[in-house]
């Protein structure tokens, strides 16, 4: 399985969804994918935001505490 980025993730480190959208816009990621199943941490990784960067440090620290 693919680790991936989750909007609980980016609603964790303080994003609202109005703005977690309108990044998805920015970086050509879709929405509701991100909603449904998550987006890949290898992709994300390589989008130069530090917002998005946030919110993958996120993830990781729920991955790697054993959380899916």
């Amino acid at each position: 399985m693919t680790d991936k980025l989750t909007i609980h993730d980016c609603r964790k480190v303080g994003f609202c969804i109005k703005g977690v959208k309108r990044a998805c816009v920015v970086h050509g990621q879709d929405f509701k994918t991100l909603v449904r199943e998550g987006l890949p941490l290898s992709e994300m990784d390589k989008l130069d935001d530090i917002s998005v960067k946030r919110a993958c440090d996120k993830a990781r620290e729920r991955i790697a505490n054993g959380q899916r």
